[in-house]
């Protein structure tokens, strides 16, 4: 038997980051650059959101961006981890902290062949010669002679 869970489906959680904004539909709408119908329709479960609107959504009622998505976290955002540490104003200053790594050298170079909605499945087509390429991207490991890269749209 399955368990119904409050804002259990992206249609529930998107009303709730609304309301916890204190927005009506039409001030989110506005807010978003987008018409009022779009919120009614998200809210109904018609259609749903592309992500980079989610994540606008998420920025503008305040809410954490993975919850929105997916229904897991905590719907309010966690606070940022410079205020977690008692006695540093600055992650940076956290013994320890690092948000980047070095890269190391540029080992080669792999061909952008295409580009690929993120999240829709498609069957690979493998139509590219060797040198067609517009773009190519620097890696930093080793990688075999047919590497290639796609973009994320």
């Amino acid at each position: 038997m399955a368990i119904w869970r409050e804002h259990d489906d992206l249609k529930t959680r998107i009303t709730a980051a609304r309301q916890h904004a204190g927005l009506n539909k039409s001030e989110l709408a506005r807010a978003m650059e987008i018409e009022p119908e779009a919120v009614r329709l998200w809210e109904i479960g018609r259609t749903s959101p592309r992500r980079a609107r989610m994540r606008k959504l998420a920025q503008i009622t305040g809410v954490d961006f993975t919850w929105l998505i997916s229904g897991t976290g905590h719907m309010k955002h966690s606070p940022r981890t410079d205020q977690l540490v008692d006695g540093y104003d600055k992650p940076e200053d956290i013994p320890g902290y690092a948000n980047t790594t070095e890269a190391g050298p540029i080992v080669a170079r792999v061909p952008v062949i295409s580009s690929v909605q993120a999240g829709a499945w498609a069957e690979i087509v493998d139509n590219f010669e060797p040198g067609d390429a517009d773009e190519w991207i620097p890696v930093y490991r080793k990688v075999g002679k047919h590497a290639f890269a796609l973009g994320l749209l």
